[in-house]
């Protein structure tokens, strides 16, 4: 129902556009999409989209806000200049709560993770890179944080026999994780400019244990493999 809800939203917008180039050039109208900050649209519209289709989080409300800065500046409203300088800290408040709330987003893997929550291993690289690997070792889970620096985690030989969360947190940075074979991953994850993407292809029996991967990702990026 949400696809179908988001089709409808986007079919709606390209709708309203095509009927607003056949007035131009009709003359019924002299409308013209190219005012000040026009292209502030192209954040402003997938933004409101996303926020009426899976409500409000932080990646739909601080696109919003983020759009909504440029497109005052662009106007006249604001000038570039204090633009500049909050822009800044208002991403970091964002993503101060994200990490704050992003359990939240994601209600299976907090389960998982509040099980767990003794046995995760916490692995950070600010400015740096890391490298972990779990070769015929037992995971438990992980919290990632790469902030300026990149994560590595290998769990290719490690040994998974129950569900598993791992927390990735990317800024300015990206987080790699290698899965073993025959597992199940479920990705859920909270952008800001930045992705995360599944690339695993393997397809594991029905009673295999799955790794929840609960991801932000703010000018950074998430990859499983």
């Amino acid at each position: 129902m949400k696809n179908r809800s988001g089709g409808i939203l986007w079919g709606i917008v390209l709708i309203v556009l095509g009927v607003i180039f056949i007035g131009n050039i009709s003359g019924l109208w002299d409308f013209s999409l190219f005012f000040a900050g026009w292209w502030t649209l192209f954040i402003l519209v997938p933004c409101l989209i996303g926020l009426i289709q899976h409500g409000p989080n932080v990646g739909n409300c601080g696109g919003l806000l983020v759009g909504a800065l440029l497109l005052a500046a662009a106007q006249g409203w604001l000038s570039w200049q204090m633009m500049g300088k909050l822009i800044l800290p208002l991403l970091l408040i964002v993503a101060g709560l994200a990490l704050i709330f992003q359990n939240m987003f994601n209600r299976q893997a907090r389960v998982v993770r509040s099980r767990h929550q003794g046995e995760m291993r916490e692995y950070c690289a600010i400015f740096s890179g890391q490298k972990e690997l779990y070769a015929q070792e037992e995971f438990k889970g992980a919290d990632l944080t790469a902030v300026f620096g990149g994560i590595e985690l290998d769990l290719r030989a490690a040994i998974i026999q129950e569900d598993v969360t791992i927390q990735a947190t990317s800024i300015f940075g990206g987080c790699d994780v290698w899965v073993p074979a025959g597992v199940k991953v479920k990705l859920s994850n909270t952008p800001i400019f930045g992705g995360a993407e599944n690339k695993t292809n393997t397809v594991p029996a029905p009673d295999a244990p799955t790794i929840y991967i609960n991801g932000f990702t703010l000018f950074g990026g998430l990859e499983v493999k």
